[in-house]
């Protein structure tokens, strides 16, 4: 009798969970393919971060209905050997972000939370993150009271690592016309113009 109450409750534990997660409506799930180029604010730069970890990349911002969305891509959220993760450097560093939504226009604050960039996956106060490290991704929802644009928001974002601050991003909402995403292959042996490819290059490199 007692294995079928503790049976039941893990049951209802477990309806009562998925339930949360149905009423807020998740839909962030770690798909790049949910972000669009016209969502991006704008890239930071690389190279730019004071701690090992915790270098943002780029700022992806969306919203709809009364939901708002954030990406974040770090340049340095693991490492990979042999294409294989073998290392979450979130994982053995205490990691966190002040996250600042104003309304450009009034000034009203949107949101203003501290987020542990350690958790792979949280649900707390209409909020939901969820953190992908195979492709350097964090991501969030979140509701928000009006519908107010992207391009109406200042967003103010701080990467705290062991305590110390290792990189910042700012963005008026104002999307970038730059894009980037880019990687060159090159071979030792292979020379980078026609005419090094075919005819060679001096004292035969």
């Amino acid at each position: 009798m007692k294995k079928n109450k503790l049976f039941y409750l893990f049951i209802m534990i477990i309806l009562l969970f998925s339930s949360v997660k149905l009423s807020f409506g998740q839909t962030i799930s770690g798909d790049l393919n949910f972000w669009e180029k016209s969502n991006i604010l704008n890239f930071d730069a690389i190279g730019d971060c004071k701690a090992k970890t915790g270098d943002i990349s780029s700022v992806f911002a969306k919203v709809k209905g009364e939901q708002l969305f954030l990406r974040i891509t770090f340049d340095n959220m693991i490492i990979r050997k042999h294409n294989k993760i073998i290392e979450d450097l979130f994982q053995n560093s205490e990691v966190f972000l002040d996250l600042k939504i104003n309304n450009r226009l009034n000034k009203n604050i949107i949101l203003d939370r501290h987020f542990d960039l350690k958790k792979i996956e949280l649900s707390k106060d209409e909020t939901y993150q969820l953190r992908t490290p195979s492709s350097n991704l964090w991501e969030m929802q979140t509701n928000i009271v009006s519908n107010t644009k992207p391009e109406d928001m200042e967003f103010h974002l701080t990467v705290f690592v062991d305590g110390k601050q290792a990189d910042d991003f700012y963005s008026n909402g104002k999307n970038t016309d730059a894009f980037g995403n880019c990687a060159f292959v090159h071979h030792g042996n292979q020379g980078l113009t026609y005419t090094e490819v075919f005819y060679g290059s001096p004292n035969g490199q």
